[in-house]
């Protein structure tokens, strides 16, 4: 019984020892491979969280070129070197991307783009009427007038440096307001304002140029031809009576600085008739002792009437006080004969464009 006893114990003991090698051998096994799964893991971690020091760093990389985080990003306005953002219009503009002024003046209210820009923080930020520095008549007809078109809040706010002369006198200029009596804007401009080239012009300008105040005065004949502007004719005498009044609130003023004219839907044909009168209206004009014969006489072409042919050829007519802008690419409402609120910003622009470059060379 002993006997069996002390061998069975042998046995168990035996069994014991070799359990214990072949755990020992195992725990060897495993030491014995140092790039196990685990190792090579924590090794890749580590590679993609240290910084290589043959690579320059993105941050700084980027950096470089305009590209870095978000905060630090040039916006899209500004891919061509210009340093703020324009008011949606004129993405001029995707308002004026044929406007050379508004390529170079994108991006924001008074850069200095070389051209004579003066940094926006150099303007006054409050002005008043006997603060104008150019005074324009802006006269035509229905595209003149701007009927029919929509506003925005945002891109059609007032511009505390841009007035209009309105039934009540100089104010600051917001379609909201009535600028030519019974015509514009539309029956209720309380609720129902329609948008202006003019005052597009004169916002553009102000913009382009912070030193300068603008005022305008409207007077418009929709769906009248050029002979409703004959010299001394009703019409014509009406535009010449609220160009004085506008002049006489202005005791600083003695003059107008530029006709802004848009006009020939009518009309309509490219003939020695549009022609001649077209040139005997601004002879007209220039007779007025409120409109000297250097200061611009600008028209713009109409939607599509073959008369712009007659309009384009005062780029070309040896006159240096007058000009045309373009209608190429224009937005219109459903007639296809006069121009969207967004067409009448981008025609705007073009004025402006073309007043600065007529009255700075």
């Amino acid at each position: 019984m002993r006997h069996s006893f002390e061998i069975t114990l042998m046995r168990n003991i035996n069994l014991l020892i070799g359990s214990l090698f072949l755990l020992s051998a195992a725990v060897v096994g495993c030491d014995s491979n140092p790039t196990s799964a685990s190792d090579s893991d924590i090794e890749t971690e580590l590679e993609a969280v240290s910084p290589n020091p043959d690579q320059t760093d993105q941050t700084e990389q980027t950096g470089q070129t305009g590209q870095t985080d978000q905060t630090g990003q040039t916006d899209q306005t500004g891919q061509t070197g210009q340093t703020g953002q324009t008011d949606q219009t004129d993405q001029t503009d995707q308002t004026d991307q044929t406007d050379q002024t508004d390529q170079t003046d994108q991006t924001g209210q008074g850069t200095n783009n070389g051209d004579g820009d003066v940094p926006a923080s150099e303007a006054a930020t409050v002005a008043f009427p006997s603060d104008i520095t150019d005074l324009i008549l802006v006269t035509g007809q229905s595209n003149a007038l701007g009927a029919d078109t929509s506003f925005d809040a945002l891109r059609d706010a007032p511009n505390n440096r841009v007035f209009a002369f309105t039934n009540e006198g100089w104010q600051v200029a917001d379609l909201h307001q009535v600028w030519d009596l019974n015509w514009h804007p539309r029956n209720d401009p309380a609720t129902d304002p329609s948008n202006n080239f003019g005052f597009q012009f004169a916002k553009k300008l102000v913009e382009r140029r912070p030193q300068k105040t603008v005022g305008f005065i409207l007077v418009t004949a929709p769906g009248q031809g050029i002979a409703h502007w004959d010299y001394e004719s009703e019409f014509y005498l009406k535009v010449r009576d609220k160009v004085i009044s506008a002049i006489n609130e202005l005791p600083h003023k003695s003059s107008i600085d530029g006709i802004l004219w848009h006009q020939g839907e009518t009309d309509w044909h490219a003939n020695d008739y549009y022609r001649n009168k077209l040139q005997d209206l601004i002879t007209n004009f220039r007779s007025e002792n409120w409109f000297a014969g250097d200061k611009p006489f600008i028209c713009g072409e109409t939607v599509e009437a073959p008369v712009n042919q007659i309009l384009m050829a005062l780029n070309n007519d040896g006159d240096a006080a007058t000009g045309c802008v373009s209608a190429e690419g224009l937005t219109t409402i459903l007639d296809d004969l006069h121009f969207s609120a967004e067409g009448l910003r981008i025609l705007g622009a073009r004025y402006a464009t073309k007043y600065i470059q007529m009255i700075e060379q």
